[in-house]
């Protein structure tokens, strides 16, 4: 289960050298940090399914729940949609019209991720 196991797929994403420079610091980071940066990963090298099946099997399922208020809150479906509106307005700030397909792949997942969790696709189809 990946909450279990998000420290060692965040170190393993570190070791690799997938995650985003600019994030890497000496401060200690929560379960939260770990796994929003794990997402990105995903979304980033083209594996968002493993962001909607999160949002699928942790998520949307009533069975998972944990009495740990921590992981309580990452298993809610709130959290994940509040990260994807997060990463919705950074994909539209950053880089410039020759990532136009990265930022619509990106932005493709994303939408897929929120159907997942029941939303309305976002171009409203």
């Amino acid at each position: 289960d990946l909450l279990n196991n998000v420290d060692e797929l965040h170190e393993a994403c570190e070791a690799e050298g997938r995650r985003d420079k600019r994030k890497v610091g000496t401060r200690r980071k929560d379960k939260k940090t770990k796994l929003q940066e794990i997402f990105d990963v995903a979304i980033q090298h083209g594996i968002g399914c493993l962001v909607v099946n999160y949002a699928i099997d942790v998520c949307m399922d009533a069975h998972v729940i944990s009495s740990d208020a921590e992981d309580a809150y990452l298993m809610d479906g709130e959290m994940l949609a509040e990260w994807v509106f997060d990463r919705m307005e950074k994909v539209g700030k950053e880089g410039g019209p020759n990532d136009a397909k990265r930022k619509g792949t990106v932005l493709s997942w994303l939408d897929a991720v929120l159907c997942a969790l029941g939303a309305d696709q976002v171009g409203g189809k």
